[in-house]
């Protein structure tokens, strides 16, 4: 005859032996341990990820400098040059225009003061800040790379301009303006379609800066990238910089 033990001594009989589910621990999943070792050194990974980015536009600095242009750059500006027509010189002649040095300036300080009226002065003085190193740097590398513009006897040249041509400083500068204008725009606007209008409408206007300047002829597309990469570097460094200390600030005090 077989004999049932009673419901209370089963239950003691189970915490004694601590009967249940297996937990596994880090050492029985040496996957699992490096993963946690990796998340709890964020700091490790940011400096992984700045010395691949500072490597790669040192090197396309470096190629930039010994070639006058990239296997590619003539093809992709007579290409664009096959839309020419008269009133699409003015127009990319227009959008070229927000990158020179006066309407620069004008831009940012209408960007600037919009910034200061609706989100604050520590946002003005990041994007001052930003606009100043975008400048130096643009202006650094320029003299460093020395790399000439395109020459008439290769494409057609609708402004002549001086100075070097590697990087764009029209697109590093407006990458910088409008992408860091989208960014508090995200952080302080409201969803909505005014707001999405405004970021598309940035991002086209930044992309078609690029096409204008292959298209008249002042700089190579390897320039305009280049460009948009320094430009792009600045803007996550000063995004990761506002994010670290603004944000923590900010939590601190609550």
């Amino acid at each position: 005859m077989s004999r049932t033990l009673p419901s209370g001594i089963i239950a003691r009989l189970k915490g004694v032996c601590n009967l249940g589910p297996v937990q596994k621990s880090a050492k029985d999943n040496p996957a699992d341990s490096s993963k946690s070792s990796l998340a709890s050194r964020p700091g490790a990974a940011l400096l992984t990820r700045a010395i691949i980015l500072v490597g790669g536009l040192v090197l396309l600095s470096v190629f930039a400098r010994a070639m006058d242009y990239f296997p590619g750059d003539p093809y992709v500006s007579r290409w664009i040059q096959t839309w020419q027509s008269p009133w699409l010189d003015s127009v990319m002649k227009w959008i070229s225009l927000l990158g020179e040095p006066a309407p620069a300036a004008v831009t940012f300080i209408v960007f600037a003061g919009l910034i200061l009226l609706t989100t604050g002065l520590k946002n003005a003085g990041f994007l001052a800040t930003s606009a100043l190193a975008t400048f130096v740097l643009n202006l650094g590398l320029k003299f460093a790379v020395e790399r000439p513009r395109p020459s008439f006897t290769m494409v057609r040249v609708v402004t002549e301009e001086g100075g070097h041509s590697f990087p764009s400083a029209h697109t590093m500068y407006l990458t910088v303006l409008l992408g860091l204008f989208i960014f508090f725009m995200s952080l302080y606007l409201k969803p909505g379609w005014v707001k999405r209008t405004v970021q598309i409408a940035s991002i086209a206007f930044l992309l078609a800066t690029g096409v204008s300047r292959i298209y008249l002829g002042a700089h190579w597309m390897s320039d305009v990238i280049g460009g948009y990469l320094f430009g792009l570097a600045i803007l996550w460094l000063t995004i990761w910089l506002y994010r670290t200390k603004i944000f923590r600030q900010k939590h601190r005090h609550i």
